[in-house]
């Protein structure tokens, strides 16, 4: 009698195991869900462009034609703009950390207030651009055109600016502000320690 029951529950607990699906298949689909929402958004951005306020994460825009697109407050963080045309869009208080916007034509664009912190604008046309108040610390902007952009209260800490035409001395100084403040910090640290160190002999 306690075998059969015994077999009864086990078949029971088994059958349950069987229809309850995995965690595995359950993130795959949450995955393939995730995906298939980014790519409903990439289409219709690349139709209308104009998706403000998108959650464009990780998105592969690499050569798209967005000029004057629509794209304020947008998060597209660790996108992929590469050689894109955003001539004149509106990528105000976007999300662009870790974007890679090589090469990418931003030429009168308007980033008010970005974060483009770690993004790769390496030989971008930031010509005319409007990014006041935006954040560019560590940014790769070598070779990158800005003429006649404005730049006021931007935070250019520790960024790239190797072949940078056209960029004010106020604003190379800058970018190496915090950097010769960290030094200072360590040199007087360093300092202090072999001081203790004297001290410490001497007795």
């Amino acid at each position: 009698m306690i075998t059969t029951v015994n077999k009864l529950i086990f078949w029971v607990f088994f059958c349950l195991c069987l229809s309850l699906p995995s965690q595995s298949v359950l993130a795959g689909g949450e995955h393939q869900y995730k995906s298939s929402k980014l790519s409903k958004l990439v289409k219709r951005l690349i139709k209308t462009r104009s998706c403000p306020k998108c959650n464009l994460q990780r998105a592969n825009l690499k050569g798209v034609n967005l000029a004057r697109a629509n794209l304020h407050g947008a998060n597209l963080s660790r996108a992929n703009l590469q050689g894109a045309n955003l001539r004149g869009a509106n990528l105000r208080n976007a999300n662009l950390n870790a974007a890679r916007l090589q090469r990418a034509n931003l030429r009168t664009a308007k980033l008010y207030g970005a974060k483009l912190r770690r993004a790769k604008l390496y030989s971008a046309n930031l010509r005319g651009a409007d990014l006041r108040r935006s954040d560019l610390r560590n940014a790769d902007l070598r070779y990158a055109q800005m003429k006649s952009a404005k730049l006021k209260k931007a935070k250019l800490t520790s960024a790239k600016i190797k072949g940078v035409k056209n960029l004010s001395k106020t604003y190379k100084r800058l970018v190496n502000k915090k950097t010769k403040r960290k030094r200072k910090k360590v040199i007087k640290r360093v300092n202090k320690r072999r001081a203790k160190y004297r001290k410490k002999k001497k007795r």
